[in-house]
């Protein structure tokens, strides 16, 4: 039944799976076979070393290490599995005290973030690189039904100083990390459907205006599919418009949206999310 319960999820997924190179360790992990809901966390990671994602599975991949992660995020948003989900890696024992007391490595996904150093020796996550995990973890969150509770530092775990960027004091790398695993699932929620509104009687007739080429079409409604992988929700009906959010969707992926105003080539949402561009569309 909770097998079930785990597919219909994946298949109402909203958030698009990330493209992810793999070389799986053949040594560093343990053969476990875990079940969907008996992975409970997320534990975000930093190399702690220069190394890019690749060249971190081949470190693990056939020699003992003793340790390892199911993934790695790289320099240029790459990312590369190095043990298969269902799988334990070791990624956030310890020998001494845990701080956490449940997440181990039996019940949670280890991902490890590559890094870099600054002018001042400071470790730091390129832009590409907190992209890229950002969709990973959100990915990740909604496959295994995983609230923002749930994603934690390594630090967090054992009060290893680990994702060090994360865990500096006066660094808003992890404040600001926990809202964008947040937000990026809600920026193309599915709309709910509603009732549809019953017709009412007219109070007046008025001569009809004549035809002109429109600019502006209000009261229109009709549902749309995107043709693209990824489409921007402006505040308003043009590019100059602040970006409010994005539909990001694979093809066989694809969900409906109602288009309730148009606007010289833009589309309102009924959701009351924002305007998009028709040009990326069509009508279903």
């Amino acid at each position: 039944m909770e097998q079930r319960a785990w597919m219909r999820r994946m298949k109402a997924m909203a958030v698009t799976k990330p493209e992810v190179h793999r070389l799986i360790s053949k040594v560093n992990f343990s053969d476990s076979n875990r079940k969907p809901e008996q992975i409970k966390y997320l534990v975000k990671h930093y190399v702690g070393a220069t190394g890019g994602a690749e060249a971190n599975c081949k470190y693990f991949y056939d020699k003992f290490r003793g340790a390892s992660s199911h993934f790695f995020v790289g320099h240029n948003g790459e990312i590369w599995q190095c043990v298969e989900e269902n799988d334990t890696a070791w990624h956030c024992g310890t020998s001494g005290k845990y701080k956490h007391k449940e997440c181990r490595n039996s019940n949670s996904i280890g991902v490890e973030l590559c890094v870099k150093k600054d002018a001042n020796g400071n470790w730091y996550y390129t832009e590409e690189t907190k992209k890229a995990a950002v969709q990973l973890f959100a990915y990740l969150m909604e496959k295994y039904h995983i609230d923002a509770d749930h994603v934690l530092r390594h630090y967090d775990v054992t009060r290893k100083t680990c994702g060090e960027p994360d865990v500096r004091k006066g660094n808003k790398e992890w404040a600001q990390f926990k809202k964008d695993i947040v937000e990026y699932g809600k920026e193309a929620a599915p709309e709910q459907p509603t009732a549809p509104e019953q017709p009412t009687t007219p109070t007046q007739t008025t001569t009809p205006e004549q035809t002109t080429a429109p600019t502006q079409n209000a009261g229109v409604t009709y549902t749309i599919v995107t043709t693209c992988d990824s489409l921007k929700i402006r505040s308003g009906a043009s590019t100059i418009y602040k970006v409010v959010g994005r539909i990001r969707e694979s093809e066989g992926n694809k969900k409906e949206y109602t288009i309730v105003e148009e606007k010289n080539g833009w589309g309102k949402l009924k959701s009351g999310a924002g305007w998009i561009s028709l040009a990326y569309t069509k009508r279903v």
